[in-house]
């Protein structure tokens, strides 16, 4: 249940089997452990927030889409207009936002685009912002989506930095854009 406070006592029952009378600190030093792992620190909890008196909250709901690969879920008709505009907007410009209303295709395009064999950038990354439950979390996601795991959040902007010339699609950025400074911050490390 992303997003869903969970007691310790369910996490107690339901992962390591224990009743609920037994006393233990397994949850906690798990949970430790995991964010030790995942880059959470003192300061700030990306991937899993304590609730005072409760339990656990897991912020990050799915995982993220972390293929290069993907292919398209239906054929590309009628659009050759947008996505020449697209390409020509690239050429000018290091950021494009692609806006409308929902369900017209931005994502579509953009997977279009990236999928031309024409397009000669060094990486593509996809990433789908739907399952962030907030801002902090776009690194995270980033992460996974590079496929570098989140021992690399400290270094991510020099990772970007030095993939030379590549795409990055954030789909549903609206959802943390609050996170906006950060990819200005990405735009100007990264080579022109």
């Amino acid at each position: 249940n992303p997003g869903r406070a969970v007691p310790r006592d369910e996490l107690h029952e339901k992962v390591w089997g224990y009743s609920p009378r037994v006393v233990t600190r397994a949850v906690d030093l798990a949970v430790l452990r995991v964010r030790a792992k995942l880059g959470d620190d003192a300061e700030e909890k990306f991937v899993i927030a304590t609730e005072r008196g409760v339990g656990y909250r897991f912020l990050l709901q799915q995982p993220v889409e972390a293929s290069r690969r993907f292919e398209p879920a239906t054929s590309f008709v009628g659009r050759r207009g947008e996505l020449s505009a697209l390409e020509g907007l690239l050429t000018k410009q290091r950021m494009v936002t692609l806006l409308g209303p929902p369900g017209m295709g931005k994502t579509r395009l953009a997977k279009q685009y990236a999928l031309d064999p024409e397009q000669q950038y060094r990486e593509i990354w996809f990433v789908d912002l739907t399952v962030v439950a907030s801002p902090e979390l776009v690194k995270v996601a980033l992460c996974q989506a590079m496929g570098v795991g989140q021992d690399y959040l400290s270094e991510l902007e020099t990772l970007l930095a030095e993939a030379g010339e590549s795409l990055l699609i954030m789909d549903n950025f609206e959802t943390v854009l609050s996170a906006a400074p950060l990819v200005g911050q990405w735009l100007a490390r990264a080579p022109s």
